[in-house]
């Protein structure tokens, strides 16, 4: 699970916890990169508007993978689907073979101010386990969001680490 923030057009990784799987997403405290190509974010490029993505980034992205977003027109479609399901999905665009899945955190007044992800390499993902990751990390970001005092107008937050844990446990049976 990383934690990053949003610097101009990339994002930085404040904080990471990682799995007990030998194989792990090598990310390091400080590390930048481009945010359009990280689930991070994505989330967190969804909450600005037309006109402060045009002034982030070019038309033409640079590439990073042969599955980054290569235009900019290409990044606003993308973030209009991360805008509607609240979740971003990133796959292989920023780093070959990985696959991302982040959630804004905002403060007491609303503000989205930082973003969580879980990097999964592909080849363990498949569609049950992206909607589970999907589910997950938008419970972790709402459990932080609470605890930093922002209230959901929807009134769907997440309070305690033991929601999460119950869903985990139910989802695994």
């Amino acid at each position: 699970v990383l934690l990053g923030i949003l610097n101009g057009g990339n994002i930085v990784m404040i904080a990471k916890e990682e799995c007990k799987y030998d194989i792990r997403l090598g990310q390091h405290i400080g590390a930048i990169w481009p945010a359009y190509g990280s689930a991070m974010g994505l989330a967190l490029l969804s909450e600005l508007t037309d006109e402060e993505i045009n002034g982030l980034y070019p038309e033409k992205l640079p590439i990073m993978t042969e599955h980054t977003i290569p235009t900019r027109r290409e990044l606003k479609e993308k973030l209009l689907s991360v805008r509607l399901e609240g979740v971003s999905f990133e796959s292989q665009g920023g780093w070959q073979g990985t696959e991302g899945i982040g959630a804004v955190i905002r403060n007491a007044s609303g503000k989205p101010i930082a973003a969580i992800s879980i990097g999964v390499p592909v080849y363990r993902m498949n569609q049950t386990k992206r909607d589970q990751c999907a589910a997950i990390i938008r419970m972790g970001a709402s459990l932080i969001s609470y605890r930093l005092g922002y209230q959901d107008s929807r009134g769907v937050q997440i309070r305690d680490l033991e929601e999460i844990r119950d869903y985990w446990r139910n989802r695994r049976g």
